[in-house]
């Protein structure tokens, strides 16, 4: 990973203008496409998965009757529908979920969504124009987990309305550090609190 340690955010724009080859390319020469790591449920091997014309990855388990997924390197996308992820699991086991060295942009509603119990670390990471860039799942989400949200050496640009969406009631937790956030156009609030 020495290559990404100078990555800036903004850079990752570049390999928006690459075809779907150069990008594998690109990843390959980070060591990126065939990474490995252990499981954090079963301490199998996990390999990142990187799906084709999709501009991200993400680790699973390669051991037979685990399927658990340990974060997502999230690389770039270009233009976000409706969510750029949503974040669940099989269980009810505390789950970490990653988006590193990402760039998304264009959301009308949301960047990333929780669902599951445990931990979402956004680092790295360039968001524009965006509806929220983190949102824990609210009273449509069954059944519910404490969760928390960490956002490190990241740069945001709106228009925008937050960047996280907490739930009080489940008593969700979140902290920043080093991040950046572009006062034209606006984003409305830095944090919500929802109560259900």
């Amino acid at each position: 990973m020495e290559q990404l340690k100078n990555f800036k955010p903004f850079d990752l724009h570049d390999k928006l203008r690459l075809s779907d080859n150069d990008f594998d390319a690109w990843l390959e020469e980070l060591g990126l496409l065939h990474g490995k790591r252990t499981c954090h449920k079963c301490g199998g091997r996990t390999t990142l998965r990187v799906n084709k014309g999709v501009r991200y990855g993400c680790w699973r388990c390669t051991t037979k009757n685990c399927r658990a997924q340990q974060g997502r390197k999230t690389f770039c996308w270009e233009k976000v529908c409706y969510h750029a992820a949503g974040f669940s699991s099989d269980d009810s086991s505390p789950a970490v979920h990653e988006v590193t060295n990402s760039t998304a942009l264009h959301a009308p509603d949301k960047f990333f969504t929780q669902s599951s119990k445990g931990k979402t670390i956004i680092r790295n990471f360039c968001g524009h124009e965006f509806g929220k860039v983190y949102c824990s799942c609210g009273s449509g989400c069954q059944p519910q987990y404490q969760r928390s949200v960490e956002i490190y050496d990241s740069r945001f640009k709106g228009p925008g309305l937050t960047l996280i969406s907490l739930n009080h009631n489940y008593k969700d937790s979140m902290s920043m550090s080093n991040v950046y956030v572009d006062p034209n156009p606006k984003i409305k609030y830095i944090c919500q609190v929802n109560k259900y």
